[in-house]
C-alpha cells in the first residue's frame, strides 16, 4: 500500500498540486473502498489520502472492500467549514478538481481566498489503468464466475429458447455463482442478427444449423469482466468454422504483439496491416480492444489515435469481431494481463467452433 500511495504523491507532484479533489464515485471507491453516495476525497501532495464524510456516515466509511491505498476518515457538519479549515487545506493550496465537481461544490471553492483552484482530469484513471494484485484477482474471479455460468447456461439450453430466455438464465447462473451483478445488457443474437452491434434480445427462437452470439459480463467487488463468444447451434457449415478460426488466429496474433512499453498505435498498426493483407478490413467491427477494471470500458484504449504506451499491470479486453453476408458476425473477447515478461491470459476463447448439440 505504500508503494501505491506512493504513486499518488508523484502524479500530484507533477502535476504542481498540492491536493487533488475527487468526487467521481467509481475513483472514490478505487482509493478507498467506500460507496455511500455523500462525500468526497483529499489527497495530500504527500500522497495521504482522506475521505471526507458528514458525521452520520463515519461508521461506514470505515468499511471497506478494498485494501489498495491507506487513507484516513475526515468527518464534517457541512462543507463550507470543512474547505475554510485552514488545517485541512492551508492558504496557499493549489487544489485540483475532477471534470464532474458538482456545482454546488464548484461555487463554493471558487469563493474561498485561500485556495487557487486547477481543473485537472484523468489522473485518478491513469493509476487505475495499473491493476494492484487485489485487483487482478478480483477480475481473476469475476471472469471465472462469468465463464462457468455460461457453461451451466448452454448445458440448459433447449429447442424452446429464446434469446431473451437464455440472457435470463445466464443472469440468474451468475448471481447464483457469486457475482454481484452485470456491467451492461447482455447480448444474445442467433443467425443474421448476429451481424448488428450491440442488439438486445429478442423472442426469437434460437434455431439449429445458426451461429450464437453472447456477449456478456459479470461484476465482482466493483470489478468488471467483458467477454464475448460465437457458437455454432447443430452442425455449421465447413466455411463457418474456416471463418471462425480466421479470427481466432487474428485475435492471437495481435495478444503476442502486447507487451510492457509498446505504443498502442504500434498494435493497431499491426492489426490494420494484418486486417489489409488478408483484405477484410472492411468487414471488422471495430477497435481492437479496450482496459476493464472498476469500468467495464477505461483507460488504456487500443485506438489507432492513443498515443499511451502499455505499461506492466495493465489488463486489456482484446476484441474482434468480423462480419459474414450469409451466417452474420462472429465475435471473440478475452481478457489478457500484461506481465514484466509480455502477458499472460485471464481467459482464452476456444481454438475451433463449437457446436452446441441440443437437448
Amino acid at each position: 500500500m505504500i508503494l501505491l500511495n506512493n504513486r499518488l504523491k508523484s502524479v500530484l507532484c507533477s502535476n504542481l498540486l498540492d491536493y487533488l479533489l475527487v468526487t467521481d464515485s467509481l475513483n472514490m471507491y478505487y482509493l478507498t473502498g467506500y460507496q455511500g453516495r455523500l462525500g468526497f476525497c483529499l489527497i495530500s501532495r504527500l500522497g495521504k489520502v482522506y475521505l471526507c464524510v458528514p458525521k452520520h456516515l463515519k461508521t461506514q466509511a470505515l468499511r471497506s472492500d478494498l485494501n489498495n491505498y491507506e487513507y484516513e476518515v475526515i468527518t464534517y457538519s457541512t462543507t463550507v467549514t470543512l474547505f475554510n479549515n485552514t488545517n485541512i487545506i492551508p492558504k496557499g493550496s493549489i487544489l485540483g478538481f475532477e471534470n464532474n465537481l458538482p456545482f454546488y461544490l464548484f461555487n463554493l471553492l471558487k469563493n474561498i481566498s485561500h485556495i487557487q483552484l486547477k481543473n485537472v482530469s484523468a489522473l485518478i484513471e491513469g493509476l487505475r489503468s495499473i491493476k494492484s494484485n487485489q485487483e487482478q484477482e478480483h477480475l481473476i474471479q469475476a471472469s471465472k464466475i462469468a465463464l462457468n455460468s455460461l457453461d451451466s447456461s448452454l448445458h440448459n439450453l433447449t429447442t424452446e429458447y429464446t434469446e431473451i430466455q437464455l440472457e435470463a438464465e445466464l443472469m440468474s447462473e451468475i448471481i447464483k455463482n457469486g457475482g454481484d451483478g452485470f456491467p451492461f445488457r447482455f447480448e444474445v443474437s442467433s443467425g443474421n442478427k448476429t451481424d448488428l452491434l450491440h442488439t438486445r434480445p429478442s423472442n426469437k427462437k434460437i434455431k439449429n444449423n445458426q451461429i450464437l452470439l453472447i456477449d456478456f459480463g459479470c461484476i465482482y467487488k466493483g470489478y468488471n469482466v467483458d467477454i464475448a463468444r460465437t457458437y455454432s447451434v447443430g452442425n455449421p457449415p465447413k466455411e463457418a468454422d474456416l471463418l471462425y478460426e480466421l479470427l481466432y488466429n487474428l485475435q492471437q496474433k495481435i495478444i503476442t504483439k502486447i507487451k510492457p512499453n509498446i505504443c498502442i498505435q504500434d498494435i493497431t498498426s499491426f492489426a490494420n496491416d494484418l486486417f489489409k493483407s488478408l483484405k477484410i478490413e472492411d468487414k471488422i467491427f471495430h477497435d481492437i480492444g479496450h482496459g476493464v477494471g472498476l469500468s467495464v470500458h477505461e483507460s488504456p484504449y487500443l485506438s489507432p489515435n492513443s498515443t499511451e504506451t502499455l505499461q506492466t499491470g495493465n489488463v486489456l479486453n482484446i476484441e474482434l469481431g468480423l462480419h459474414h453476408p450469409v451466417f452474420g458476425g462472429f465475435r471473440l473477447e478475452d481478457m489478457i494481463l500484461i506481465n514484466k515478461h509480455g502477458n499472460e491470459p485471464i481467459t482464452r476463447s476456444n481454438r475451433r467452433l463449437l457446436n452446441i448439440l441440443r437437448r
